[in-house]
């Protein structure tokens, strides 16, 4: 019986789903934020640091090719062939400290092109475009 009730408590303990704290910052036009792109050529994920209101935010996001400059459904369409002219638009998505939609960055010479400087282009868009940041930043929850 000491041994039910022990199994059955290490049971509910690993049952139990484990809760995950969220750092929220407010967002502000006047957001800055720094990368090395050349760190995220050839990857498939990116990073930067932000400094908001007196913050200073990790953000981490992902990379994508789609052979579309649309998406619905938070969905990026692409292809199972790999020719010169499919997947070659560059997406960029932030997954933390939150998770926006995927924003649209780039369209490169070909796949490949895509596939090696998606994520380079989305660090540098987030250091040093402004209107990029502010797609990022707004389209969270959408």
């Amino acid at each position: 019986m000491k041994k039910l009730l022990t199994l059955t408590a290490v049971g509910v303990i690993l049952a139990t789903p484990a809760v995950a704290i969220k750092k929220c910052v407010q967002y502000e036009s006047g957001i800055t934020c720094t990368s090395t792109p050349s760190n995220w050529t050839g990857k498939a994920d990116w990073e930067a640091t932000c400094i908001t209101n007196g913050n200073t935010v990790d953000v981490h996001g992902a990379a994508a090719c789609s052979n579309s400059t649309t998406y619905s459904n938070d969905a990026l369409p692409s292809v199972g062939s790999y020719t010169a002219t499919d997947n070659v638009n560059c997406w960029c998505k932030m997954l933390i400290p939150a998770e926006s939609s995927w924003v649209y960055i780039y369209e490169a010479s070909s796949a490949s092109d895509c596939a090696y400087n998606c994520a380079g282009k989305c660090a540098d868009a987030i250091a040093n475009t402004p209107s990029f940041r502010n797609a990022l930043f707004t389209s969270i929850g959408n």
